[in-house]
Order: structure tokens, then C-alpha cells, then sequence
């Protein structure tokens, strides 16, 4: 009896033996597939986070785009604002000149010509009337003193008034 118990001792150790590698064997194996688990959690986060990062990547790319397309725009407007003010600018100018042209010709720039005579005529009079000296010389031969004194100031009056008339081409008739 004792050999049998011996027997069935062994074979139980045995089994024991096997169970426990069996069981280690499972332990590992459970480990192992809780790894995998963490590792596939991981990589999913990873992931997601990848795309995550992708898309907002490429939205600030389509925002960026964006707002180059509309300075573009912009600028492309704001040239064509410009050209239309030259063009606007440029005709109003020819407007104007041909409307002075107009009404040079027409009065043949009369009021800038008697603005020219008054000023050189008050000029003649300013100077005129600061002079100190002797119009005429004070000694003349021939003829009556007072009478030649007279007529030399009014001839240069007459003569200075003659020279700016023709200067201005104007006619005095």
C-alpha cells in the first residue's frame, strides 16, 4: 500500500509539477495579453492624436491659403482703384485744360492781360512817385522851360503806357 501511495504521491507531484508549469504558462500568456491590451490602447491613442494634429495642420493650411487669396484680392483691387483714379484724374486734367483753352480763346486771355497791364502800370506809379530827382533837365536850350518839363513826364507816362500795351498785345482802340 505504502509503494501505491508512493505512486499516486508522484504521479501527483508530477501532476502538481505540470499544473503549475501549466499554470505559469497561462500566468505569462495573461501578462503578455495585458500588454497588448496597454500597446494597442497606446497605438490607438497615437493615432488619434496623429490626426488629430494632421487635420488642424492642414485647416490652418486652407486658413492660411485663404487669407493669401485675399490680400491677393485685395491688392489686385486696389490696383485696379488706382488705374481708375489715374484715368479719372487724367481726364478731368484734359477737362480743365481744354476749358481754359476755350475761354483763352474766346476773350483772347483779356482778364490775365489787364491784370498784367494794372500791375506794371501801379509798378510805373509806385516808382514814379518815390523818384526824387528832376524829370527834365534843368537846363534846356530852345523853347519854353516849363512847357518841355510838363511834356517830358507825360510823353515817359505816355511811352512807359505804350510799351506795356504792346507787351500785352493789347489794342487800345
Amino acid at each position: 500500500m505504502e509503494v501505491q501511495t508512493a505512486i499516486a504521491n508522484a504521479k501527483k507531484a508530477e501532476q502538481a509539477a505540470i499544473t503549475a508549469e501549466k499554470n505559469g504558462e497561462a500566468e505569462a500568456a495573461k501578462a503578455k495579453w495585458e500588454q497588448e491590451v496597454i500597446k494597442a490602447k497606446e497605438v490607438t491613442k497615437a493615432e488619434q492624436e496623429k490626426q488629430v494634429a494632421e487635420t488642424a495642420a492642414k485647416k490652418e493650411k486652407v486658413v492660411a491659403e485663404t487669407a493669401a487669396e485675399q490680400r491677393k484680392n485685395v491688392q489686385a483691387l486696389d490696383l485696379e482703384s488706382a488705374k481708375m483714379k489715374k484715368e479719372a484724374d487724367i481726364a478731368l486734367g484734359e477737362g480743365e485744360s481744354q476749358r481754359r483753352k476755350l475761354v483763352m480763346s474766346a476773350d483772347g486771355a483779356l482778364e490775365k492781360k489787364l491784370e498784367a497791364y494794372l500791375k506794371v502800370n501801379e509798378m510805373y506809379a509806385t516808382a514814379i512817385g518815390n523818384y526824387k530827382g528832376n524829370w527834365v533837365p534843368t537846363v534846356q536850350t530852345g523853347g519854353s522851360a516849363a512847357g518841355n518839363a510838363q511834356n517830358g513826364a507825360i510823353d515817359l507816362i505816355n511811352l512807359l503806357a505804350v510799351k506795356t500795351a504792346k507787351d500785352l498785345a493789347l489794342d487800345m482802340r
